[in-house]
């Protein structure tokens, strides 16, 4: 990775500055404090609402981490949007 990253051919090569850009996106998003937890859901009824984290890591190694992107967390319906794009691969459109 020292020696992509000195070639400036890493997937994003201005990772600070990107870095910075989703750091005022977390901080600005961190204000929104509107909405109630979901409580049919049990393991979500029990988060805290004041927990507001996020991790990023590039395909090749790049990572950056805010707030409390150590707790852990059940994703439930967050998944979806991970899992939908691969059955649409394994399985295709038209089923």
């Amino acid at each position: 990775m020292v020696h992509t990253a000195l070639r400036r051919k890493l997937v994003i090569p201005e990772f600070e500055n990107f870095s910075e850009i989703i750091t005022g996106i977390f901080e600005k998003t961190r204000e929104n404090t509107d909405g109630q937890v979901a409580t049919y859901i049990p393991q979500l009824a029990h988060m805290n609402p004041e927990y507001w984290g996020m991790s990023i890591c590039t395909v090749d190694g790049q990572r950056l981490s805010l707030g409390d992107f150590n707790v852990p967390f059940c994703l439930q319906s967050a998944s979806n949007c991970i899992n939908y794009p691969l059955v649409l691969d394994e399985l295709g459109s038209e089923q």
